[in-house]
């Protein structure tokens, strides 16, 4: 009985100590942290999910969690909580969440890739938000190019130098992209510069963003997002899900999947 007691003690320690490590948005969350309090001159880029279901390989913690919760049916009890005191997401109702704290709401369409293909500026007061969508057929183009002169300049280059090698003499399909980048920047003064694209490569051909948000990311970016470079990037989130990023007045972004909300 005293072993047992100890392990269900063992089993909250390492429940609490995980929860308190993690600054992680709870990807279901039914709200915003409370924490984060009053999110005047915050700005939100709020997007409707539209992928697949990915396939995740859970850790050794992360299997000893679930089998403690379990046991101890936390999972039912929160999900009974869930199911009475919250919706299902949806652009309008996470919308209203940061509206009604106050934040600058922006939507972005990122299913479509041709929708912002030469760049679009959003206003909100006094900040500009640009984006630029980058399709498939665009991606690989310049990707391809960008491949073939590489390997011109350097035969004996191998696959893996060509992905973290910078083009010196950008092709015409990528000197397009980056002006549209430029213009964007420079002469609409955007504060933060998105793309949107299909995959996280698009970062290979492209540079002066905030954020990109792709369809495909590598294993290694969790769902609710992850800066590399001076560069946050996300997931778009499953069908049925809404994505948010939130942005600090000094650009320090933060994502988040809403599966529900409040009522």
């Amino acid at each position: 009985m005293i072993v047992f007691i100890v392990a269900i003690i063992g089993i909250f320690a390492a429940v609490f100590a995980y929860m308190t490590i993690s600054h992680s948005l709870d990807l279901t969350a039914t709200s915003i942290d409370n924490s984060v309090g009053n999110l005047e001159g915050y700005s939100v880029f709020v997007f409707e999910g539209n992928n697949t279901t990915r396939q995740k390989n859970k850790s050794n913690v992360d299997r000893i969690l679930d089998r403690a919760s379990n046991l101890l049916n936390l999972n039912q009890e929160e999900e009974k909580k869930n199911d009475k005191d919250t919706v299902a997401a949806n652009v309008t109702n996470v919308n209203q969440v940061f509206k009604d704290k106050d934040c600058k709401v922006y939507n972005f369409k990122v299913g479509d890739y041709d929708a912002y293909s030469r760049g679009q500026i959003y206003e909100r007061g006094n900040q500009k938000v640009g984006v630029l969508s980058i399709n498939e057929a665009t991606l690989q183009e310049a990707l391809a190019s960008k491949y073939a002169q590489l390997k011109v300049e350097n035969p004996g280059i191998t696959e893996e130098m060509l992905h973290k090698t910078s083009v010196k003499n950008p092709t015409i399909q990528m000197k397009n992209i980056q002006n549209y980048i430029t213009n964007l920047r420079v002469n609409n003064k955007a504060d933060i510069l998105i793309i949107v694209a299909p995959r996280q490569e698009v970062l290979e051909v492209v540079d002066k963003i905030d954020c990109l948000i792709a369809k495909s990311v590598k294993e290694d970016i969790p769902d609710e997002g992850k800066s590399i470079n001076d560069v946050y990037i996300m997931r778009v989130p499953e069908a049925g899900k809404i994505g948010a990023i939130l942005s600090s007045p000094a650009k320090m972004m933060q994502g988040s999947v809403f599966s529900k909300v409040a009522k």
